[in-house]
């Protein structure tokens, strides 16, 4: 692995639609896990103020992801890894999402700094968390 990398937002796949953009481990016990992913994979964690309690995991100075316990009301508790898909349009997504027989968890929701969120669920593609981000990877 080369000792460092860039990104460039032009060409960064994360900033197209339908990509998988940025991961999520919730756990119970963040410290623990966030103990075991730095001496397992080297990332360093940053707290994320807007936050709290929220980390986000870097590899060479890069946001890939983050690690966070549950919120009070997630029906599952952890731990689990969850992914983001970058979309164009939360909204649009969500509307196509439900007319292809999805069932709505989250409607789309600002999220302070970060972007637009929706979360569904479909019996065959199972819970999908898309994010159409305010600001561009890169």
């Amino acid at each position: 692995m080369p000792d460092t990398f860039t990104l460039d937002a032009a060409t960064d796949i994360r900033n197209q639609h339908g990509a998988p953009a940025w991961f999520e481990l919730v756990t119970p016990d963040p410290e623990a896990a966030g103990a075991f992913l730095t001496e397992t994979f080297g990332w360093e964690l940053v707290p994320y103020d807007a936050y709290p309690g929220y980390r986000v995991a870097q590899v060479q100075g890069h946001g890939v992801g983050g690690v966070r316990a549950p919120l009070p009301d997630e029906p599952d508790p952890g731990p689990r890894w969850v992914t983001f898909v970058t979309v164009d349009d939360a909204d649009a997504t969500a509307a196509a999402a439900q007319q292809a027989g999805a069932t709505i968890v989250m409607p789309p929701t600002d999220m302070s700094g970060v972007g637009r969120m929706t979360i569904y669920s479909h019996p065959a593609s199972g819970m999908m968390y898309v994010m159409q981000y305010t600001q561009p990877f890169g």
